[in-house]
């Protein structure tokens, strides 16, 4: 199959998707805000499998060594009609012969005019394993990628590597730094006033912690998977917490259709921001709900919708189920922890590192503590209390830790001081696994001109991780944290 027809076809599948999403006709075939995610997902799948065999066919190789596949939103079968195109290509080595594949499979893929394409730099199977080790972010999309096509040898090597690295610990830490990291990030994704959808409270990027959580427990407990594994992953959380009665069968039916009004919500809102300023972005703002006010008169009928503001307040009202999981996975997590360490205190210490109720001396005492969890809720607890001195003696007992989470956590924190942002950002932020951190370290209010210079003019950094330096040098540090 010509790129012309796999577009051809591509443009067919979505506008067939939108036409049968439910609140657009009248049909018993329709789609709700999950199946809608699915066939979007599946959609992807299908050009990735295509422009794959195309690239090999033009470059006369076969798929021995090189296997494609999925993450972020297409990956977890939770992708809306203009969501990036996440993808990694994997291969054995750092052959020639790869790193054309990849350049040719990226310049097939750019007239399907993807909002944007994710396709990390990196690709060998050792680089996979180095990120899966030890980094949270690239980790997670290593360890979350779901295999679409190429060598089935490749394919059994990832899950491999996704086997050995995706245990209880490395769960665990995931979800105690994501979900502080996210408190953070949440506030700084807010423009005039106006929340994103997709990074707020009970909005989409939530979504995870239920999907994170589901994985711990299948991890842990043999018995625990219940779910249909094609569904969203969202989806299959929410169906296990159910069966193993963690959640009751009305909180359950309400975060289903949170799911559902969500995933077409924010689907119409891309829709609707498609070749404006705004295109890849999700803010709640004026204009926004106006455009999708009056885009959908189906949608809004659905749910009772009046006017704009009550758009507003639907999606408040329906994020609220999805904030309230959050909560409670939160609980199950602390507790699940200590079990595993069978130390009755530990939840205790925990909560006593974090809380904004704790003194400067009582949070002094966790600074030698030996459990890395502790010593990531320290970090954040005085943070958020503004205990600088607390945070100096951090600095200096944390300056050479090599762990990501560590580092990520204190670029984090707006009391950062630049001379230590700096020393991330020549350091260990240009190491294999934690270039993430230099678009954390960006985004930190506190950084120089210098620190982002040496960030956005290193060729040998990824342009995912200058774009938040280039974007603040450029349009100002307000700027950096509207990067999709």
């Amino acid at each position: 199959m010509d790129l012309g027809q796999i577009l051809q076809d591509f443009d067919r599948a979505k506008e067939k998707i939108r036409n049968r999403t439910r609140f657009r006709v009248n049909s018993s075939q329709n789609y709700d805000g999950l199946s809608m995610a699915i066939a979007y997902s599946d959609v992807m799948g299908y050009v990735v499998r295509e422009l794959f065999d195309l690239t090999a066919k033009e470059l006369k190789m076969d798929e021995k060594g090189v296997a494609a596949f999925l993450y972020g939103s297409p990956g977890r079968r939770e992708m809306v009609c203009e969501s990036d195109l996440d993808m990694m290509l994997v291969y054995k080595d750092n052959s020639p012969d790869y790193i054309k594949f990849k350049r040719k499979f990226k310049e097939l893929a750019e007239p399907f005019n993807f909002c944007k394409i994710d396709l990390p730099e990196w690709g060998t199977l050792e680089e996979a394993k180095i990120f899966a080790q030890k980094s949270i972010t690239e980790g997670n999309q290593v360890l979350e990628s779901r295999f679409v096509c190429g060598d089935k040898d490749i394919q059994h090597k990832m899950t491999s590597i996704q086997d050995e690295f995706g245990g209880h610990e490395r769960m665990i830490r995931n979800i105690v730094f994501q979900k502080f990291y996210f408190e953070q990030y949440f506030k700084q994704r807010v423009r005039d006033g106006a929340i994103n959808i997709k990074y707020c409270d009970g909005g989409s990027r939530d979504y995870l912690f239920i999907h994170w959580f589901n994985q711990l427990m299948g991890r842990k407990y043999s018995d625990w998977n219940m779910a249909q594994e094609e569904r969203p992953v969202a989806e299959q959380g929410l169906h296990n917490l159910y069966q193993n009665g963690l959640i009751s069968p009305l909180e359950f039916s309400k975060a289903v259709d949170a799911l559902h009004f969500n995933l077409i919500f924010r689907n119409e809102i891309l829709l609707a921001n498609k070749g404006t300023r705004d295109e890849g972005l999700t803010f709640l703002d004026k204009k926004t709900l106006n455009s999708v006010f009056e885009r959908v008169p189906e949608l809004m009928n659905q749910y009772g919708v009046k006017s704009s503001k009550e758009l507003a307040e639907q999606f408040d009202r329906q994020r609220v189920h999805i904030a309230d999981i959050k909560k409670r996975i939160w609980n199950l997590m602390i507790d699940e922890q200590g079990k595993e360490l069978k130390n009755p205190n530990w939840s205790l210490d925990f909560n006593t590192a974090y809380s904004l109720s704790t003194t400067e001396n009582e949070r002094a005492s966790f600074l030698n503590n030996k459990d890395l969890l502790t010593r990531i809720a320290t970090i954040w607890g005085a943070s958020n209390s503004n205990q600088i001195e607390i945070l100096k003696e951090i600095y200096n007992k944390e300056r050479d830790s090599d762990s990501w989470e560590i580092q990520a956590s204190i670029a984090t924190s707006p009391h950062c001081n630049p001379d230590y942002l700096h020393h991330i950002a020549i350091g260990i932020g240009k190491e294999t696994g934690y270039g993430y951190i230099l678009r954390i370290v960006s985004r930190n209010p506190n950084v120089r001109k210098e620190t982002l210079e040496c960030i956005a003019n290193d060729p040998r950094v990824e342009h995912r991780y200058t774009q938040c330096a280039k974007a603040a040098l450029e349009h100002g540090k307000e700027a950096a944290n509207h990067q999709i």
